[in-house]
């Protein structure tokens, strides 16, 4: 668990402090020693940690961890660029630049084993909104009103080109009087308008799944669309262009009414900004903008005009050096080390400049390998906010048409972050499986939440290997029997509530459609309680009502007869009891006809005269045994339920149902005389073992 905080606080840490890096070394410069290289450090760090967990998940289970297609392409790669390293002519200066590559390549097996929580995700997502409103304001501010001056004061690069000291021409855009182009804290414009790119497409697809405040993304996602319309990132603009679409498409349905309204909308946002820019700035970014698109329109921007000359040049020289042209040689980071180095505006061509045609050719294939298994998701489940991953990824294909953005070490930390997610499948749970199928939305199925996430201390004498709902009985984990018996009950939409090796559950039924069912999950951040369990469950929950059991019980019940017992009182919940010889053991539950009345879960109950003779100090008596109706740990709730439960570690049977019982809410419940056992005890674990052939031959 302690190895599972410290990779969240530090990937946290990692992705809030990434956009800064250019502005603290710039303005830490040399002072403090290897604070340059701290980004790498803390994806060391990460993938340390990363090592230290699968080798304790091993040792526990057994089972080696194995890479997917994707980190197999990625080693691949990696293998591919030591070589070239090995073989370069100045291999400090090749390791140098090629560790822009290969570190967050790291990244991926890390955030791939990561035990994610719908809460953790959402807390990361609105932190990085909130950075990314704080870096965009930050910038406006800069290059609007700080000027130029200030960024050459830190430390940005300068030049002489043009007569007076100013910053370096990719910071201005020509024709339009030198206007300074925005640039925040990152190292370049274009750096800028891709990454604030990034966060607009992943804001826009999770903020309604997340539940994030409306009025905080409104205001963050104007501050970004304002910043990146002002760094003047054709490439960026483009690139977001393409992201929107895919999200309109699939978000958003339709109609005349909608399509009006939005053109409405624009239309009174750009006219809010030209009025504003007419007071604040006298229409400098507005007339800026129309001469940007009228010059790139007719052919006489010499931006685009380079580019073109540039991608030119790129295809002659692949062709003349099929195998790369050294690595570490190529791009504006080769610049540290040399004065002249082979220089593409294309990422495509920089890679192959650097690791050849094939090298190239599996480092680009990684990103269609996750493009390709996003979208045919996406086929098969009809899950539109899958598809805010491929958005991410062609926006940044996009880019890399026209800019050399393999370079910028930034980048390539949150576009590998986020393919990552593809294949997390703590992530999944909470970015696609919540939301209803296209083709089945109209229909709700009563749900299932079974309770998987406990440690199961008591029986790791005989099953030390795997959670205790997942312990073997006759070759078949005892999960098993749970679902057959809800699905002769006509339940097959199941959610596991799981934490403690929950991977492990998930591994073996999948999605469900191997056992006619469908399966969700809702993992934990730590012990939640049996009541926090079932809140932090509440996300999949798309009815009015659910059934709760314990994975680590079978009870054979008339399931059905819960749901019609709690619509025929109205109640909050029902639950199902059963009669057993002695209370004292778990603790008495009372009815009066269908009502509960009284619950004491697990206490132990004493009549007066065991209170007496428990005071004498010599010739104690032991407790009489009391018969009577005990839970019998399976429920029927509606919604409301959620009302009562609140954040954090709560249970069920020792908090919640006691609270309810004194604001006098109505439970009911009914006692059952069905076959009934608990294997959180060794004893307990192997009858089941042999009553279960019984039970079958029975039937």
């Amino acid at each position: 668990m302690k190895v599972l905080k410290w990779q969240k606080w530090l990937l946290a840490i990692l992705l809030l402090l990434l956009p800064y890096h250019t502005m603290f070394t710039y303005v830490i410069g040399d002072t403090v020693p290897g604070i340059r290289f701290w980004k790498e450090g803390m994806i060391g760090i990460l993938f340390l940690l990363f090592l230290i967990k699968i080798f304790q998940d091993y040792r526990q289970t057994k089972r080696l961890f194995k890479p997917n297609v994707f980190e197999l392409m990625l080693i691949v790669y990696a293998i591919i660029e030591f070589i070239y390293i090995c073989t370069s002519n100045n291999v400090y200066q090749a390791a140098y630049i090629g560790r822009i590559y290969f570190m967050p390549l790291l990244l991926v097996p890390v955030i791939r084993s990561m035990e994610f929580s719908e809460s953790y995700f959402r807390r990361i997502l609105i932190l990085i909104m909130a950075n990314t409103a704080v870096l965009s304001l930050w910038g406006l501010i800069q290059c609007q009103f700080l000027g130029d001056g200030f960024l050459m004061k830190l430390g940005y690069p300068t030049t002489r080109k043009w007569g007076p000291l100013r910053l370096n021409d990719e910071f201005y855009i020509a024709r339009l009087g030198n206007f300074q182009r925005l640039v925040s804290t990152f190292a370049a414009p274009n750096t800028c308008g891709l990454y604030l790119a990034i966060v607009l497409l992943v804001i826009l697809f999770m903020y309604k799944k997340l539940n994030i405040n409306r009025v905080f993304v409104s205001v963050t996602v104007a501050l970004t669309s304002a910043a990146l319309l002002v760094t003047f990132s054709r490439t960026a603009w483009i690139a977001v262009c393409a992201g929107l679409m895919i999200y309109s498409f699939n978000m958003i349905t339709w109609t005349g009414k909608k399509l009006i309204f939005v053109l409405k909308s624009a239309g009174m946002i750009l006219l809010a900004f030209i009025i504003l820019d007419g007071i604040f700035l006298s229409f400098d970014i507005s007339m800026a903008l129309i001469h940007l698109v009228v010059s790139t329109l007719n052919g006489e921007d010499s931006s685009v005009n380079g580019h073109i000359d540039s991608l030119v040049a790129s295809v002659e020289n692949i062709f003349m050096y099929p195998l790369g042209m050294g690595m570490g040689e190529n791009g504006p980071r080769a610049l540290v080390f040399m004065k002249d180095p082979n220089l593409t505006e294309s990422a495509y061509f920089l890679m192959t400049y650097e690791v050849g045609i094939i090298g190239s050719l599996v480092y680009f294939g990684s990103y269609l390998k996750v493009l390709f298994d996003n979208i045919r998701e996406f086929r098969s489940r009809r899950n539109s906010r899958r598809l805010f991953i491929s958005a991410v990824i062609l926006i940044v294909l996009t880019g890399f048409f026209s800019l050399p953005f393999v370079q910028d070490f930034e980048i390539l930390v949150y576009v590998y972050a986020v393919m990552a997610l593809q294949y997390n499948v703590f992530a999944v749970m909470y970015m696609y499986k919540g939301e209803p199928e296209q083709e089945n939305s109209e229909k709700i199925c009563t749900q299932a939440v079974i309770l998987a996430g406990g440690l199961g201390t008591r029986l790791k004498s005989v099953v030390n290997d795997r959670p205790k709902p997942m312990a073997l009985v006759n070759e078949k984990p005892f999960l098993e029997y749970v679902l057959e018996e809800l699905k002769k009950n006509g339940i097959t939409h199941i959610i596991f509530a799981v934490g403690y090796k929950g991977s492990m559950i998930e591994d073996h039924f999948g999605d469900g459609s191997r056992f006619q069912m469908n399966i969700q999950y809702s993992y934990e951040d730590g012990q939640l309680g049996t009541a926090g369990a079932i809140k932090n469950a509440s996300r999949l929950i798309n009815g009015k009502g659910f059934y709760v059991l314990n994975g680590d019980t079978y009870y054979k019940i008339d399931y059905g007869r819960l749901e019609e017992l709690n619509e025929k009182n109205d109640s909050i919940m029902t639950l199902v009891l059963r009669r057993v010889e002695d209370v004292s053991r778990y603790g008495r539950a009372v009815l009066d006809g269908d009502r509960l009345t009284a619950f004491n879960e697990k206490t132990e109950i004493k009549t007066n005269e065991d209170l007496k003779t428990s005071s004498k100090k010599k010739g104690k008596k032991k407790p009489k045994k009391i018969a009577g109706t005990i839970n019998g740990g399976i429920y029927y709730m509606t919604t409301r339920i959620f009302d009562h439960i609140p954040e954090g570690k709560v249970s069920l049977e020792n908090e919640v149902i006691p609270e309810l019982l004194k604001q006098d809410c109505s439970i009911s419940g009914f006692v059952n005389e069905g076959y009934f056992i608990d294997i959180g005890i060794p004893e307990d674990y192997f009858k089941f073992q042999q009553d279960i052939q019984n039970l079958t031959d029975s039937e």
